[in-house]
């Protein structure tokens, strides 16, 4: 399992507990929250909504938004809100006794406190006045009571009207800066939940994963599931913060959800994630941007990583064994194949036990380009080669016809050796489909050298893989983000409406491409991996052609519909 996946189990899991488990905490102040929620503010987010309106030409789409608030207020709106500010969510443990419930504090930005709780009031709300300037809020049918208070232009809410009186005068310092960052965002502060309650998400967690291992027959799988139980628990006492943020058209146009996490500094995590870097990659020329998907990675693995990922090798080993049993082959075969599987699981081990990983790839989906071209290092390039041979020799003796079909050192290009094979596209299902994207020939190529792997299938296998190496070579001295993904949106609902045989889902997939189209080029997701002080950020961008897409779709569906005057 690796870094990525561990880290997104973790988070899963943490605000999982934080939200069942928050009952249980015990510190003691109201500064130090568990965790926060954020809300850049309500200009801020009709901001956002204007823009995704005009994007898709629906310039009334934040008029619209703000018609259905003031009929949801009887016309009222958000009477005595300071509008133009932040506000936020505090979560703070129990200071006395672990069993009893979190404080929880809302606080909102006002010009007139009660102007506000006056649309409460329109909301089916009930509001008593109470002692010193509170408020008590009864919520209809639950049996929580919740008080407010306003204190400058701040107006507090908690589950606590004892805490009223200790309110800060600036309850953004609680959100420690994602107000700022983003339009919304969660921030769960590792260290400030009490050692109880993380210990109670770690034998949670272990017993879930226990369960799991016993599932299954693998003894291999159940040992990587001990590695990632004792990572979680360091990982558990040694996070300092989980934030997941979302922006729309920040300052720089862009808009993303970010997840990033932290480590308590001077940890063995903190040291994890300084490995999180950008280096120079020799694989740069097969991130090829104008495919439809795009794929690269450069990393160090840690010791732990590195023992999780040879044991998620053996187990797939172990169970690709088990079932080749089942095959009923010839002695003599099953011996051959036996051994070339343990070749190649032993070149994979070799290169994991390397601690390095450098890989790019490549695909196109559009139609008369569909081909994928993949790069990686390896240990044993030429270890490889000499498997590869003995591949070509099983499945010629089970099939001799695929002897003209196969060229091993059919070409060299840069020091790598490449192997060939084609084929006439077989009568298959959808079979005009598949020659549209890659034609009458199925053409791969694969390539060697001492150090490296080298594979292209598809429309052009050849060129697309000597021109991603020449490029590789041209930029093997450029540093690059730790990992990065691209994702062309367009090509791949075409592609999609192609495949699919319900002809009503073509038809969706063909308007949504078109809708894209029009929408212009930048139409892609983009996903990277970057450092940040003691820890990591995976980022999910949406460009603009995609959110034209989305306020096109918002103009389709409010059709009709008018704002209040």
């Amino acid at each position: 399992m690796k870094r990525t996946q561990v880290l997104t189990l973790l988070v899963a899991a943490l605000l999982g507990v934080f939200a069942f488990g928050a009952s249980q905490s015990a510190m003691a102040e109201l500064t130090k929250p568990m965790a926060t929620i954020s809300f850049s503010g309500h200009d801020a987010v009709i901001s956002d909504i204007d823009y995704l309106g005009k994007l898709g030409d629906n310039p009334d789409l934040a008029m619209v938004a703000e018609g259905f608030l003031a009929a949801a207020t009887q016309g009222k709106g958000l009477d005595g809100l300071d509008k133009a500010r932040p506000w936020g969510v505090a979560l703070f443990p129990n200071p006395t006794d672990p069993t009893e419930e979190p404080t929880v504090v809302l606080f909102i930005p006002v010009t007139d406190a009660k102007k506000l709780l006056a649309v409460l009031n329109e909301a089916g709300m009930e509001t008593k006045d109470g002692a010193d300037g509170a408020v008590q809020i009864v919520l209809p049918d639950a049996p929580m009571e919740l008080h407010a208070k306003q204190i400058g232009t701040w107006a507090f809410v908690t589950n606590k009207k004892d805490y009223l009186g200790d309110m800060p005068a600036d309850p953004l310092a609680w959100l420690g800066g994602t107000e700022a960052k983003y339009d919304i965002a969660l921030r769960v502060i590792v260290q400030n939940i009490p050692g109880t309650l993380r210990e109670t998400f770690v034998q949670q967690l272990e017993f879930l994963l226990q369960m799991a291992a016993m599932q299954s027959p693998n003894q291999a799988a159940a040992a990587q599931m001990q590695q990632v139980v004792a990572q979680i628990k360091r990982m558990a006492n040694e996070l300092d913060a989980v934030t997941v943020g979302a922006a729309i058209n920040d300052a720089s146009g862009k808009t993303y959800l970010d997840v990033e996490v932290t480590a308590v500094s001077g940890t063995e995590t903190a040291q994890d994630f300084a490995r999180v870097k950008p280096a120079p990659s020799r694989m740069s020329g097969f991130y090829v941007p104008e495919a439809t998907v795009v794929i690269q990675s450069v990393a160090t693995m840690s010791k732990d990583e590195i023992a999780r990922a040879v044991e998620s090798v053996k187990s797939a080993h172990g169970q690709f064994v088990e079932e080749l049993a089942n095959q009923d082959l010839p002695e003599e075969q099953l011996s051959k194949v036996k051994k070339v599987i343990g070749d190649l699981v032993n070149i994979a081990t070799k290169t994991i036990e390397g601690g390095k990983t450098d890989l790019g790839a490549s695909l196109w989906l559009d139609a008369d380009k569909a081909a994928v071209v993949v790069g990686s290092l390896i240990v044993d390039g030429k270890e490889l080669e000499a498997t590869l041979k003995e591949m070509v020799e099983l499945a010629v003796a089970e099939t001799p016809e695929l002897a003209s079909m196969i060229q091993l050192n059919a070409a060299e290009f840069e020091g790598i050796s490449l192997h060939t094979f084609t084929m006439p596209v077989p009568p298959v299902d959808e079979r005009e489909t598949v020659v549209e994207l890659i034609g009458e020939t199925v053409e791969a190529v694969v390539g060697t050298s001492e150090d490296a792997v080298y594979v292209a299938i598809g429309r052009d296998a050849m060129a697309k893989l000597k021109a991603a190496i020449s490029g590789s070579k041209s930029s093997a001295g450029e540093n690059v983000l730790p990992s990065r993904m691209s994702l062309a949106v367009t090509p791949l609902v075409r592609f999609i409406g192609k495949v699919v045989p319900n002809e009503e889902a073509k038809f969706q997939m063909e308007m949504v491409a078109g809708m894209l189209e029009q929408a212009g080029s930048e139409n892609h997701v983009l996903m990277t991996v970057e450092p940040v002080a003691n820890g990591m950020r995976q980022r999910i961008e949406i460009e603009q052609g995609i959110l034209k897409m989305l306020g096109t779709m918002s103009k389709m569906a409010t059709q009709g519909m008018s704002p209040m005057p």
